[in-house]
């Protein structure tokens, strides 16, 4: 849905934009990246609302658009009006460590079944033009050989063809929700901070607004100076006192519903089995099969020496306890 016309439209696109930033200043606190920079100057400017550094040493120029004027999807006329793709090419030409993206709530589905097509060619030119793209339909084969011309390439010459796949390799969409947007960036000051969750977020929003940060490196250290100057704790799961008696009581419970012959174990193979994935290979394992079999008694004999060798451990009943929320929660 396209946003209100006038300036609400301004207000509203500048909203996803900070909000987006906010997002990845968070990925940072939690050590996901290295640093963003908002708003840089110089080549970093041209095109580009947001750097990201990655840990590998790459980094990732981000164009944040909330819509697409009253459509509802991206198409090659549309981003090649805004300069996009000229804009990808000169950050792409600068240094093959850099990547570019297009953040947006709106879908662009020729270009992401291209860059996919070229993440799965094996690298191989004529595999990705003959397999990949001429057994495609006219209009994909047509976005893709208006994608060439402007990224200059002569998709006729094997070299512009491995070119093409490189820079294909190095764009992105980040397709993200705007109403979804702050839920997101809430349930992760939850997860981050100690603190009412909302105002925590309207600090940072205002801390972004203010223009604090524009063309700054923002790194862990610039956040925690700035946690610390504010009385904003991070939320240390190691030091927690509830995490423990709640493992605790989660195990008790494990335990109790489970109640072996004369309280005792029938001894069987697949004890010492399960026992030498789970501490020697760290494997994740599946116990299955018919009623009466003996599964529960696998998962006790688990429990039990967990608990003789001191190994953490959490045994969760799910039919008591059904998930509502990801596994990081």
């Amino acid at each position: 849905m396209p946003f209100e016309v006038g300036g609400r439209a301004d207000k509203q696109g500048n909203r996803f934009e900070v909000r987006w930033v906010l997002y990845q200043i968070l990925k940072v606190l939690e050590e996901e990246n290295q640093y963003i920079r908002f708003e840089a100057l110089g080549d970093d400017e041209k095109g580009i609302d947001v750097w990201v550094g990655k840990k590998d040493g790459t980094k990732e120029g981000q164009q944040c658009k909330g819509r697409n004027g009253n459509k509802g999807y991206w198409d090659y006329g549309s981003v090649n009006s805004k300069n996009i793709f000229n804009n990808w090419l000169f950050q792409l030409k600068r240094n093959s460590s850099i990547s570019v993206s297009l953040v947006s709530p709106l879908a662009f589905t020729n270009l992401e079944d291209l860059i996919e097509r070229a993440k799965t060619s094996g690298g191989d030119p004529q595999n990705f033009y003959q397999g990949q793209i001429l057994t495609s339909g006219k209009d994909f084969q047509n976005f893709f050989k208006n994608f060439c011309k402007v990224m200059e390439l002569d998709y006729n010459e094997k070299i512009d063809l491995i070119k093409c796949i490189d820079y294909l390799k190095r764009i992105c969409i980040h397709q993200t929700p705007d109403f979804d947007l702050k839920e997101r960036i809430i349930n992760k000051i939850k997860y981050l901070l100690i603190g009412n969750p909302e105002e925590i977020y309207y600090f940072f929003i205002t801390w972004i607004c203010e223009g604090n940060i524009f063309g700054e490196k923002v790194d862990l250290l610039k956040i925690n100076k700035l946690l610390e100057k504010n009385n904003i704790q991070m939320r240390n799961l190691a030091s927690d006192t509830r995490i423990m008696p709640a493992i605790k009581k989660l195990n008790l419970e494990y335990q109790e519903e489970f109640h072996g012959i004369q309280n005792n174990l029938i001894d069987r193979e697949e004890f010492y089995h399960c026992r030498e994935l789970l501490i020697n290979d760290g494997a994740s394992i599946i116990i299955h099969g018919k009623a009466g079999r003996g599964k529960s008694g696998v998962t006790a004999d688990i429990v039990n020496y967990c608990e003789d060798k001191a190994i953490p451990y959490i045994a969760i009943k799910l039919d008591k306890h059904i998930p509502s929320k990801s596994a990081e929660h």
